[in-house]
């Protein structure tokens, strides 16, 4: 551990920031008192109209820690990354938000940690939102899913679900991350899409058990305000991946959910011209068809395979499934 008196290996954090002076106050300060002492800021503003640029600039005053940049290219999250990153000196890489808290001990617990693995390894830890009013059971749930995944290390089997390393909560040696490619694809949503490349390069995964990132939840987070976290843009992402990194093209590829979710994904197959078998549990709709596709029962999986299955169904449905599933060791991902 490193407490502030030996300096340890330098940590650069990418921020890029847009009209947030809101909430930025505070995620400096949460940056300041961490008890890991040599990191630097690379705080990337774009092209902001209120008061962040000037308050960017009095806390590097009196802490030279913090480097102020403006992004002279696109005002836009990924270019400002690409511009922080190109700033940047450090050993070890991760990213922050500007409307977000990190708890004291972050950096030291992802940094020990990742150290302790070495390179070839990603540190990560638990997550909570917060905010000024009450957080929504989704976010809840998302949390507790996610947090799950720290304790389990089950993160990859289950990257077609949602992204799986919380944005911003992440730690990786440079050389790891250039070799990932870094902030250099310009493909939205961005962690989830630096994410699969941490996938496909075979990044191992580390997990801390404690929280190590608040999430602050407000109704002007980009993630809800941006066209470009929509989730159509998430469904094509998956899809992308899975058929780079995980199809197999001799195996019967199997859609599971006729439901809203099953449909929408059984669409974006077909309109790639993909051949697949459509099956769920809802006997009202078995031995119909959907779109002039047939949909079966489960038991048709009972007959030659082997099989590639993609769940597409609600929450409530998951767990039954999975088990089914594992017992006859068929080959699935959730994709929902």
């Amino acid at each position: 551990m490193n407490t502030g008196q030996l300096p340890g290996p330098l940590i650069s954090i990418i921020m890029t920031t847009r009209n947030g002076v809101r909430f930025l106050q505070a995620t400096l300060d949460s940056i300041i008192a961490q008890s890991y002492r040599n990191w630097e800021l690379l705080a990337v503003n774009n092209q902001s109209g209120d008061h962040t640029l000037a308050l960017l600039k009095k806390y590097a005053d009196k802490d030279a820690r913090i480097k102020v940049h403006n992004n002279p290219g696109i005002a836009e999250i990924i270019p400002g990354l690409q511009y922080g990153f190109a700033q940047s000196c450090g050993i070890f890489i991760t990213r922050m938000d500007s409307d977000d808290l990190m708890p004291p001990h972050k950096l030291e617990s992802l940094i020990t940690l990742l150290i302790q693995k070495g390179t070839g390894h990603l540190a990560t830890g638990c997550i909570k939102h917060f905010s000024d009013g009450d957080v929504q059971g989704g976010f809840r749930r998302y949390d507790a899913w996610l947090n799950r995944l720290m304790v389990s290390s089950n993160h990859y089997r289950e990257i077609y679900r949602e992204c799986v390393i919380p944005s911003s909560c992440w730690l990786v040696h440079r050389q790891d991350f250039l070799r990932c490619g870094g902030f250099g694809s310009m493909v939205y949503p961005e962690d989830y899409d630096l994410c699969f490349r941490f996938y496909s390069q075979g990044i191992k995964i580390v997990a801390c058990h404690e929280i190590l990132h608040l999430w602050r939840e407000h109704p002007d987070r980009i993630s809800r305000t941006d066209s470009r976290y929509e989730d159509q843009l998430y469904y094509d992402l998956k899809l992308h991946y899975f058929f780079k990194l995980d199809w197999d093209s001799h195996a019967k590829l199997v859609v599971w959910g006729a439901g809203k979710k099953g449909k929408k994904l059984a669409i974006k197959l077909r309109n790639l011209g993909l051949n697949f078998t459509w099956i769920c549990n809802n006997y009202k709709k078995i031995g119909h068809a959907i779109y002039n596709i047939p949909v079966y029962g489960p038991e048709i999986l009972d007959s030659s395979g082997p099989w590639q299955i993609l769940i597409a169904v609600s929450a409530r449905k998951k767990e039954h499934i999975g088990n089914f599933l594992d017992k006859k060791k068929i080959w699935y991902r959730w994709f929902c």
